[in-house]
Order: structure tokens, then C-alpha cells, then sequence
């Protein structure tokens, strides 16, 4: 086969693949026929046995969320059930004694509210409510439903109570109730009131795990999103990039079908505590980096209650939910550093960026550095890190500024949360650094599930916007073998992206060259890992430099948002793209082929860079090119897809190979081949291999670059550096010059 020749040309052919649509969120159950929920609503005290009934905003919010759904909540006698409700309780006892109570009705409805006075913070007394829903058959109490949620109230003046707090919550306690409802509906027939017949969830059915194939994470940048709640605002200034713009937690809840229409299953807010509001130098905190207060929700997005809202609405969608947590420091001038200057290393800033100990140990762009080793710090950050795990219900957490932080630390709070979150909970690693094996070896020692995968995104942009060597993008293919073995064996360990906050966005880092952009994404998409995006991308933005990279939202149609939810689709039900092995076929200075092999189909991705045909040896197989449409067969031998790759990807290391390294015009000097793997020294002159046969793995593609140690210190060749594949290439002829 031979591709066509247009510029940065990115070809995929598919064997036997099929297409879905978008994901439409569920309907509201609601039954055929109205029926009779036998309710009652209680509120219970932290600090004595005392059961009373609540206000009646609260039943009110109730039943219109039931009257929704067909439901006609009869309540029950408070006065004759609170004597026995202060003797009863536990929610197994309190809930037999309801469905005494009943006179008929076929359900039975218990809401339990504790609300417990929290603080006094920034002239505001915060209640927290700890709310508990049950619903079951009145007949079949086994079959229960029933969820704990944790919700948070805001109140005026110090000698408001305990109902007060109920008032404040009164429609998130029905939300809440009325999803519990939702799930509990599902299955029921309508006219009999019974339920259908059992049966095992289809894999629609069920929430993704946020790593699963098929999964996309999307960045949004709270501030710069949108504005749904102007009472919320503060002061904002629209035509001024570093001031706030109004973007809130409901901006993001609205907005929900526009990202799930993406193909978007996890959202991944900007931190969303209480943060500092005024600039810095000129600079905005917008951004929400700079944390005041780790134990609150910044008012200006909304507060808890619209941080509960987004909860609900994710969860209706079946999608889930990342919080950014800003762990390494505290917001410049912060009172803490007075209050508790033990709290912080107080080294100054960083003037050595390549010191390991100014890194981890000194301020980062002047922000106060906490001393986590410190026992009230680390109980600090842990103590707030479980309250939001418990009141937002996250499905992992994006960690900030990982460097910075020693890894003794990550090691021990990866440990405490999972223990308390539970092995599905992803603890997904930010270390913005392009090098493979050092962002491998911190997600070895860290103890992440997940890393950013920076090495990835700096290759896409090199190879996309910059027109380096293809072999960039296979190098860094290849370098997945230096992560944990636990990556790509149940779910990905890898999220991969084509820009964030703190880079150039895509489409400025490749001049405004869109077919660029669109050929960097769906090389992105083809790749393993889990894909990420950042607010905007979709919709063209641009800006290479803070504050521009850092724009407000725009919803419109752009040809990358339509590809990105085309290719989405494809990833999601192509299964090579989301279950493949690679397999690197071919590597020049313009091309790059490689496969994605399962044992029934293979994804094959051709890049080419140049205006010249390039011809594909494609095994004998019927492909059909996803550009095209077209269908053909490739009449070339081997036969079938497993005898044309199994011959690549052979183990590791048991099939090395000598490739010979003939290097012309080196000065005087040791000689040696330095590169990426540990075989060439991982790019240290002192471990690498002196030139000449070098044992490397076949199917392996290397960086690779001549050095000569002389005793000025290393000479290192002249140019950009050099790739190999092993296996296609066994005998190297290079010039040192």
C-alpha cells in the first residue's frame, strides 16, 4: 500500500472495526402509576440522643423531588415515633419501626440529618450535616437502598442552630434523596409494582473507572469556564487576563452534555479551595494554586453546595470526578508563615533548578514551602485530603508539583488515602518532566497509580509542530517498559495530553496550524494510555505564555473538537487502541510505523512527514483505511497479523542483538554511545557503552547520541540526536561531525 503525499500525513488502517454514537445521559425513572411512599424525616443530634423532625423546607424539597418520579410521600406521625426513634438507633431498627407504621403503601422512605456545628471561618459559621437516606419495599426490607453523604452549611450569625443548618441544606438533601431514588426505581415495572427479573449489568450499566479503556479526562480550569452564578462573582474584570472572570463549580455542572458529548467520562477540576484573591506582582489567582484555606470551598466558585451539585449531576451522566490537590505550598504572605514558621522550610527561593534538594526543599516562584516531615503538617494536609475524599467522593486525586515534594511523602499519604479510598481510588502524579525513566522511577517510588505522561506530549509537539525525527514518538513508545509492571496490565498508568496550563497551548505551539494540531491528536488517540484534555482545546484556543494559555472558555463547534469526538468514539470501540501491544515496524528521518496487535486485529499508524510516497508492507489481511472508508486486501507475506508481528515484539531481554556502532570523525578520547534505556546509560557519558557492538533488545527504539570522555569532561557529537530501531537496523554509520 502506498501513502499518500500530504505533509505531517498521519494514516491509520483498521482491521474489522466498528463505531459507536455518543453517550446520552439516563432518564429519570419515574413509575406508570402513582404510588405511596410511607416518609419520615428526622433530624439527629451528634451530642445527645435527642430525635426531632425537620424544618419544612426540608419535607417540602422532599416531595417535589418524589412527586417527580410518581412518588407520593405519606409522612408519618413524628410525635408518635420520636420516644421510640431515640430508643431505636441504629437505621435497621428505625426502619423496621417505619415499616410498622405502614398502612398500605408499598414503600417505605427514612432520611436521617445530623448537622454538627464546624467552625467560625472568614466571618461565616460553617455546620457540616451528615445525611443518611434509606428506601426499601415495605415488605422486602432486605432490598433496601441506602447512602451516607456529608453536606456543608453556611450561616449568617452565630446564634443560628441546628435547624438553621437543615433550612440552609434543604434542597441538596433532596437532590440527593431523589437519586438515591432514581437507582432504587430502576427495574421496577410501572404497573405492577414488582420488580423485573434480575439480571447481571451490561458494561453500559456501569460507572467507568476513570483509568478503563476507553476513559478521557478533561482539565477545567474553574475560573475560565463558565459563568453560571453571577451572585457569586466578586470582582471580576473581563478585559483583564490576570483578574477572575467569573467561572463557578455551577458553570461546570451546566455543562456537563457539552463534554459528555465529547466522549469526556472524568472531570478534573483546577483546586477549588478557599484560594488568595488578590494578584500577586501583576499576576492573578484565578487559578487557584495558591491556597488559603485547604479545610473550605472557595466561595467565589460556589461553595460546597455547588461542589454537591456537580457530585449528583456526574454521577446521573455515570461520569466521575478528579480534585486537584495543592500539597507542596500555601499562598504567598499566608498568615501561617507567622503563625507557624515550623510549618515550612524557609530556604528562600529556587536559584539551581538542576539541585535535586533546591527542588524538593526551597520555595517554588515564591510560595511557601511546607515541611511535610513536619507530624502537624503531614496530619494537616491528610486530615483535609480525607474530608474532601469523604464529602466529594472523588474517583482519585490530580497531585500537584510531585517534584517538589520528597518521595517519602508521596510513598506515605499515597499509603493512608488508599487505604481509606480503596484500590480503585487513583492517585494520578503530576512531575513535569520530559524524561522517561525519571518520572518512571517517581511513580515507582511514589506509589502513584497514574503519572502525567509529559515525555509523550513533548515528543507529539517536537515531532508535530517542529518537524523532528519520528523516532521522538518511538523512543518514548518504547520507554514504557522502564514504568511499573502494573501499567497496561488491568488499566492504563499513563495519561497522556497535548497541553495543559502551565504549557503553550497545542495550536500555538504548532504556529497555528491546525492540520498539525489534528494530526498530533490523533496520534495521541491511537497511543496507549489514558488521553487528557485541557478546557478550550476543542474550541481552538490559543496562547502560548501565562496568562493567554489561560483563556476564558469558548463554546463553539471547531474542526478539533469534532475530531476529538470522532476519534473518541473510534478509541472507545476499536479495541486495539484500547487493549493493543505495540509493535514498532519501521523508523526513518520522515516516518514512523508502528502497530497496535491484538490476537483478532491490528491497528496499523503510518506517519509520514515528507511530499515522497511511502509504501506500507502490510500482512495478508482485509484493511480498511479510516480516511477513506475503502477496503482492500494487502496480498504480502507473511500471512495474518500474528505471524507478522510476533517476530518484533519478542521478550525482553532474553532476544537481544548486536548492533554494530560505526562512528567516523570522533576526536581522540574514549568513544562511547549514550541514549535513552538503561542499556545506552540513560543518557549519562560515565554508563554508557563504549562504541562499537552494543547488546540492545530487537523491536526497540532508541535515542541515542556519540560522546567522547576526554579529561575537559564529555564531548558530545554535533546535531541533534541520533535513532535506531533495533532489529531493522544492525549496522549504524554515523559521523561524530
Amino acid at each position: 500500500m502506498v501513502l499518500t503525499p500530504v505533509r505531517s500525513r498521519l494514516l491509520l488502517a483498521l482491521l474489522w472495526v466498528g463505531f459507536a454514537g455518543c453517550i446520552k445521559p439516563k432518564p429519570t425513572p419515574r413509575l406508570a402509576q402513582p404510588a405511596e411512599v410511607r416518609a419520615v424525616y428526622v433530624m439527629t443530634y451528634a451530642d445527645r440522643p435527642d430525635v426531632t423532625g425537620v424544618p419544612d423546607s426540608v419535607s417540602d424539597a422532599i416531595s417535589t423531588a418524589l412527586g417527580a418520579r410518581n412518588l407520593q410521600p405519606q409522612p408519618a406521625d413524628i410525635d408518635a415515633l420520636t420516644t421510640p426513634y431515640e430508643r431505636k438507633r441504629t437505621t435497621q431498627d428505625r426502619l423496621e419501626l417505619l415499616a410498622a407504621q405502614a398502612t398500605g403503601e408499598p414503600f417505605v422512605l427514612l432520611v436521617e440529618a445530623t448537622p454538627r456545628y464546624y467552625s467560625l471561618l472568614s466571618g461565616r459559621y460553617r455546620w457540616d450535616v451528615k445525611l443518611r437516606a434509606t428506601i426499601a419495599p415495605t415488605g422486602a426490607l432486605s432490598e433496601a437502598h441506602s447512602e451516607d453523604w456529608q453536606l456543608s452549611a453556611f450561616l449568617d450569625f452565630g446564634h443560628q442552630d441546628h435547624v438553621d443548618a437543615l433550612d440552609y441544606s434543604a434542597q441538596p438533601i433532596a437532590d440527593r434523596v431523589a437519586r438515591l431514588t432514581d437507582r432504587f426505581l430502576t427495574g421496577y415495572d410501572g404497573a405492577s409494582l414488582a420488580r423485573a427479573p434480575s439480571r447481571e449489568p451490561a458494561d453500559d450499566d456501569r460507572a467507568p473507572h476513570p483509568l478503563d479503556p476507553g476513559a478521557a479526562i478533561y482539565f477545567v480550569m474553574v475560573d475560565r469556564f463558565h459563568n453560571a452564578d453571577l451572585a457569586n462573582d466578586g470582582e471580576v474584570d473581563l478585559d483583564d487576563p490576570h483578574a477572575f472572570h467569573g467561572g463557578d463549580l455551577q458553570g461546570v455542572t451546566a455543562k456537563l452534555d457539552w463534554l459528555q458529548d465529547l466522549g469526556i467520562t472524568s472531570i478534573w477540576l483546577s483546586p477549588i479551595f478557599e484560594m488568595r484573591t488578590e494578584k500577586f506582582h501583576g499576576h492573578g489567582a484565578f487559578h487557584g494554586y495558591w491556597v488559603d484555606d485547604f479545610g473550605a470551598i472557595e466561595p467565589r466558585l460556589g461553595g460546597e453546595p455547588a461542589l454537591e451539585e456537580l457530585r449528583g449531576a456526574l454521577a446521573d451522566r455515570d461520569m466521575s470526578l478528579f480534585l486537584d490537590m495543592v500539597l507542596n505550598h500555601v499562598a504567598m504572605d499566608h498568615e501561617l508563615v507567622t503563625q507557624k514558621p515550623d510549618w515550612f522550610h524557609n530556604r528562600g527561593g529556587i536559584t539551581d533548578w538542576n539541585d535535586p534538594e533546591q527542588v524538593v526543599y526551597h520555595d517554588v516562584h515564591g510560595l511557601p514551602d511546607l515541611a511535610q516531615s513536619n507530624p502537624e503538617v503531614y496530619a494537616h494536609l491528610l486530615d483535609h485530603s480525607l474530608k474532601w475524599l469523604a464529602a466529594a467522593q472523588p474517583a482519585g486525586f490530580r497531585l500537584d508539583a510531585v517534584k517538589h515534594i520528597s518521595t517519602d511523602f508521596w510513598t506515605k499519604y499515597n499509603a493512608d488515602i488508599k487505604a481509606e479510598a480503596g484500590d480503585d481510588f487513583v492517585m494520578l502524579g503530576e512531575d513535569l518532566d520530559g524524561d522517561p525513566a525519571r518520572v518512571a522511577q517517581t511513580m515507582r517510588t511514589g506509589k502513584f497509580d497514574a503519572m502525567f505522561d509529559f515525555p509523550l506530549h513533548f515528543a507529539l509537539v517536537d515531532v508535530f509542530c517542529r518537524d523532528a525525527h519520528p523516532g521522538r514518538l518511538a523512543a518514548t513508545l518504547f520507554a514504557d517498559r522502564l514504568y511499573p509492571a502494573s501499567v497496561g496490565e488491568r488499566r492504563e498508568g499513563l495519561v497522556t495530553l497535548l497541553d495543559n496550563h502551565d504549557l503553550p497551548r497545542i495550536l500555538s505551539a504548532c504556529g497555528n496550524d491546525e492540520q498539525r494540531v489534528l494530526n498530533a491528536l490523533r496520534f495521541m488517540l491511537t497511543a496507549r494510555g489514558t488521553p487528557s484534555f485541557t478546557w478550550g482545546t476543542e474550541s481552538g484556543a490559543q496562547g502560548a505564555t501565562e496568562p493567554d494559555n489561560r483563556a476564558d472558555m469558548r463554546f463553539d463547534e471547531h474542526p478539533i473538537g469534532t475530531a476529538m469526538r470522532e476519534w473518541l468514539a473510534h478509541r472507545r470501540t476499536t479495541q486495539p487502541l484500547t487493549h493493543g501491544r505495540d509493535v514498532l515496524l519501521a523508523l526513518g528521518p520522515t516516518s514512523l510505523v508502528y502497530a497496535r496487535v491484538t490476537a483478532d486485529e491490528t491497528v496499523a499508524v503510518a506517519l509520514n512527514t515528507t511530499q515522497s510516497e511511502m509504501k506500507l508492507d502490510l500482512p495478508d489481511a482485509e484493511w480498511r483505511n479510516v480516511d477513506t472508508g475503502a477496503k482492500f486486501r494487502a496480498p504480502l507475506a507473511p500471512p495474518g497479523v500474528s505471524a507478522w508481528s510476533a517476530p518484533i515484539n519478542l521478550p525482553i531481554p532474553a532476544h537481544n542483538v548486536d548492533v554494530e556502532f560505526r562512528i567516523k570523525d570522533a576526536p581522540e578520547g574514549e568513544l562511547r554511545i549514550a541514549g535513552s534505556g538503561p542499556e545506552l546509560g540513560n543518557w549519562d557519558p560515565l554508563k554508557a557503552p563504549t562504541a562499537g557492538a552494543v547488546r540492545l533488545p530487537r523491536g526497540g527504539a532508541f535515542a541515542y547520541k556519540p560522546v567522547v570522555l576526554t579529561d575537559g569532561g564529555p564531548q558530545w557529537a554535533d546535531g541533534d540526536n541520533r535513532f535506531v530501531l533495533v532489529g531493522r537496523d544492525q549496522i549504524v554509520n554515523a559521523s561524530f561531525r
